[in-house]
Parts: C-alpha cells; sequence; structure tokens
C-alpha cells in the first residue's frame, strides 16, 4: 500500500501522543486516590550498608492502562516489521554528494563495529536486569518493587521500539553503507537498507538505561551515586551510537535523534509511573485522650 511521507509522519505523531496519553491520564487519576504511604529505609542492616530507599518501590502500575499499552506496543512493532516491504520506499542509487559534509563521516562499512554495536546494546538491555536485582537486594527493598521496575522498563523499551518501527518507515532514509553504490548492485533492493532514521540500536540503549537511571534516582533520592548511574546511561547509549555510525549503518543525525528518542521514552514513562504522594491519617488512644497524625506531601 503506498503512503506518503507526510501521512506517515503524521500517523507517528499520533501514535506517540496515544500510547503516552494512556499511563498519564493514570496518573493524573491516581493522584486523587489513596495510596500506600511510602516508607524509607536507612541506616545499617547486619548485612551491610543499606541505602535509604523507598521499601514498596518507585513505581505503582494499573494494569487495566498498561497492559494494553504494553501488548499494543508490541503488536505495533511487529506489525510493522512485517510490512516493511510494503511501506518502505527504496529511492537508490544515491550519491554522496547529496550529503550534508558532517553526514559523510558515516559512508563505508565496518562490520566489527557493527558485532560490537549489536553486543554493547544487548548490554545495555541485560545490566539493568542484574543492577536492579542487586540494589533491591542490598537496599533491603521488596522484591515486588524489583518485579514493578522491569515491567516499568519493559513498557518503555517496548513504547520505544513501536515509535521507533513507524518512523524508520515513514522516513525510509537510506543507510550510509549503500551510497555511491552502482545500479543493480543486490544491497540496493534490500529494505533494511531504508531504515536509517532514526537508530533502533541507539534509541533502545538510551531508553533502557534512562529507565534504570530513573529507577534507581527515585528508590535512593538522595544517594550522590544516581548522578553517576545517569552518566552510565548516556555513556553506554552513545557508545552504541558511535559505532553504529562507524558500521556504516546509520547517519550521525539518526543516532542524536535515536538518543533523544530514547532519551525520552525512558524518562517520560517511568516518571507517569511515579507513585502519588499520598495523606496518611492515624489516631493513637493514650490517656486521657488521643493524639491525631497527619503526614503527607503538599503541592
Amino acid at each position: 500500500m503506498a503512503r506518503t511521507a507526510t501521512g506517515q509522519s503524521v500517523r507517528s505523531g499520533v501514535l506517540l501522543v496515544v500510547l503516552l496519553a494512556g499511563p498519564a491520564h493514570a496518573r493524573v487519576a491516581g493522584a486523587a486516590r489513596d495510596e500506600d504511604p511510602l516508607h524509607a529505609s536507612d541506616g545499617a542492616s547486619a548485612g551491610g550498608l543499606v541505602l535509604p530507599s523507598r521499601s514498596d518501590g518507585p513505581y505503582q502500575l494499573r494494569w487495566t492502562t498498561d497492559l494494553p499499552i504494553v501488548a499494543g506496543s508490541a503488536a505495533l512493532w511487529s506489525a510493522m516489521l512485517l510490512m516493511r516491504d510494503q511501506e518502505i520506499r527504496k529511492s537508490c542509487p544515491c550519491s554522496s554528494s547529496d550529503l550534508a559534509a558532517f553526514e559523510r563521516v558515516a559512508l563505508g562499512r565496518s562490520d566489527p563495529a557493527g558485532t560490537a554495536s549489536d553486543l554493547l546494546v544487548g548490554a545495555a538491555l541485560a545490566a539493568p536486569l542484574l543492577l536492579d536485582a542487586l540494589d533491591v537486594a542490598r537496599s533491603a527493598a521488596g522484591w515486588q518493587g524489583y518485579w514493578e521496575d522491569l515491567a516499568v522498563a519493559a513498557e518503555a523499551i517496548l513504547v520505544n521500539g513501536a515509535i521507533n518501527e513507524v518512523m524508520k518507515s515513514a522516513a525510509s532514509r537510506p543507510r550510509p553503507r549503500i551510497y555511491d553504490l552502482p545500479a543493480g548492485d543486490p544491497a540496493l533492493s534490500s529494505t533494511a537498507n531504508y531504515t536509517s532514521f532514526y537508530s533502533g540500536h541507539t534509541s533502545t540503549a538510551f531508553a533502557a538505561g534512562m529507565a534504570y537511571a530513573f529507577t534507581y534516582a527515585h528508590r535512593h533520592p538522595e544517594d550522590p551515586k544516581r548522578w553517576a548511574v545517569y552518566g552510565g546511561a548516556f555513556l553506554i547509549g552513545g557508545g552504541v551510537g558511535v559505532l553504529r555510525v562507524a558500521a556504516g549503518a546509520h547517519f550521525p543525525t539518526d543516532v542524536i535523534v535515536g538518543a533523544v528518542a530514547g532519551a525520552s521514552v525512558g524518562t517520560i514513562v517511568p516518571w507517569l509511573h511515579r507513585r502519588s504522594p499520598t495523606t496518611s491519617f492515624a489516631v493513637t488512644p493514650v490517656d486521657g485522650g488521643g493524639i491525631m497524625a497527619v503526614s503527607g506531601t503538599l503541592h
């Protein structure tokens, strides 16, 4: 089915609104309800240092909203992959003389760099699983919070992947490695060589890294190491982007947009799942009367 680039771009914008509006609505609605108050645990234990943390985890899931978003994102991502041949426009042979000078650094191909980028993005996906488990265990936080962390991270990665795949089809940008190839070269007929914008490897690495960094920072809001975790997420994501350019898989602008998109989704999705501050009310009987305590956070 033929589609115009404008129409596909509009569709990608609508998708972003739909995917993020659900958890946003749930968060606004949740602020009006009473939730379990947040508890902080700090100090030391017999097993070693326990960081100040929220024992019930930083997130609250609403499965009536989150499950449709997760399932819908996975379905859309899969459908767009299956429809690539129909959706993507093949526009080469193309000349590198039409490129901006700074984009030409991506011309050529390095298979080792491509392999390294695959391994690094795999590490970016796997490392948060282990690091979050170690963090939860060391913090004496509840394991329910760990599974909530993973659910939020998975939702961020799936939303990011669905948006990225729609944008790849809408842009149909040739990869750097097929520029200046002669007409009739088999690489020019490969659909995968027209998915340069924007970098899925880079956006995935940033989405996973930022989701974990956001989680760590909100489990340990006073820990100065939280900034190092954010820095590590940027370093790994940036490393993936550099390798994708070196591999001839993406132009610099592809990885820059991928970094911004992935970091944005990896921050926004966890932010929309933060537990709402609540007010607790308690009355304690004492001789001759009672003590009333109200605690909470005012906005």
